[in-house]
């Protein structure tokens, strides 16, 4: 059985325009494959505390705290498929968002999520889409995932998701595009920023393990040193 991990950046627990347009989306996959599986995860019900600066998860490869962090990453790291979304805050992530990204800060430099596909949710009062799409994906490209799409909707308060049936229509494609790589029907092509991104953790693991000898020992003990993006991928994947 596949399943689909949302995570929302929202602070309203039940009227997140963000969730609603993830709703959408993930009712149409159901529609179209009923075997797969989905979580929405609206951060505003849940306690995720800012990071601390403390460095803690360098030495031991997790965050110290003790929150519903702990729960939310063993999901995401079961999950076939990540939806990563927000609402627009001045034109950037929510502070629920980027407090999460925060607080995960190990797994960018392990890539924790090497492969695994992804999609970018955001929904906006008409301004700051394009900036707040633009990093989550940046935050996606660092987790070693894959983008596969973009979801966008407009909302002037909470509750007000516009264009319902047009967001149902739109996203059809990709909700189909979604079920056939979750089935192995499609294969995930890995993008330039993949290759990127994986080349930069692994200089920064490599050249700063007087600092990050966690870091270091993870890629070491994992034979990634001389490997390629899709080597890895490939490697995990058995």
């Amino acid at each position: 059985m596949k399943k689909i991990i949302a995570i929302i950046g929202s602070p309203i627990k039940t009227q997140s325009n963000t969730a609603a347009l993830t709703r959408l989306f993930l009712e149409i996959v159901k529609q179209i494959d009923n075997s797969i599986e989905y979580e929405v995860i609206v951060l505003g019900n849940q306690t995720i505390n800012m990071c601390k600066g403390c460095w803690a998860c360098t030495n031991k490869g997790y965050c110290i705290q003790k929150d519903d962090l702990n729960e939310i990453q063993d999901k995401i790291l079961a999950c076939d498929l990540l939806i990563l979304g927000s609402p627009v805050y001045v034109h950037s992530v929510s502070a629920q968002l980027k407090s999460f990204v925060d607080r995960i800060f190990i797994w960018y430099h392990t890539m924790k999520l090497i492969g695994k596909p992804a999609i970018s949710a955001v929904t906006t009062a008409r301004s700051g889409r394009k900036p707040t799409e633009k990093y989550i994906k940046l935050v996606l490209y660092a987790l070693g995932t894959i983008p596969v799409g973009s979801l966008r909707g407009i909302g002037f308060r909470p509750g007000q998701l516009q264009n319902k049936t047009n967001i149902r229509n739109k996203y059809r494609k990709l909700a189909a595009k979604t079920c056939d790589i979750l089935n192995g029907r499609k294969k995930l092509k890995p993008k330039l920023l993949n290759k990127f991104y994986f080349l930069g953790m692994k200089m920064k693991a490599k050249y700063g393990k007087d600092h990050l000898a966690y870091e270091y020992n993870y890629w070491k003990e994992n034979s990634w040193f001389n490997k390629t993006y899709n080597q890895v991928v490939k490697q995990k994947r058995k």
